[in-house]
């Protein structure tokens, strides 16, 4: 069993110019109905062109239908007891695996993640 990783945004990682996009990016909530949500959701899987398709096309505000208003998170944030937030850093040192972890990206936008040591009973809880 392995972990599926998804990047909705994967190539930030890969350039510098979408780097910057994506500190420019703001979030704001919106009030679009279910049905909106769906019908974009839909319209979106139909383009067949995923998320790639979406930064090829200078994407410059996130869309709608990405937007979780509960999850909102505020550029240079810090959390309710005032430290800055904390992403853990995992090094993969081995080019070998980073390569594989950048194609992965690039291609397809998501990737998954075996031999991890999580068990399988707990991912089925999950």
């Amino acid at each position: 069993a392995g972990i599926l990783i998804c990047f909705t945004f994967y190539t930030l990682v890969m350039n510098e110019r979408k780097m910057e996009l994506a500190q420019s990016v703001k979030v704001h909530p919106s009030n679009i109905s279910q049905y909106e949500t769906k019908s974009a959701k839909k319209a979106f899987d139909d383009t067949k062109s995923g998320v790639k398709g979406l930064m090829e096309t200078g994407l410059e505000k996130i869309p709608r239908i990405f937007v979780n208003e509960q999850f909102m998170l505020e550029k240079n944030s810090a959390n309710s007891a005032g430290q800055s937030l904390s992403v853990p850093v995992i090094d993969l040192g081995c080019s070998d695996i980073i390569d594989k972890v950048k194609e992965a990206c690039r291609e397809w936008g998501f990737f998954q993640l075996v031999d991890h040591g999580i068990s399988t009973s707990l991912m089925s809880k999950v």
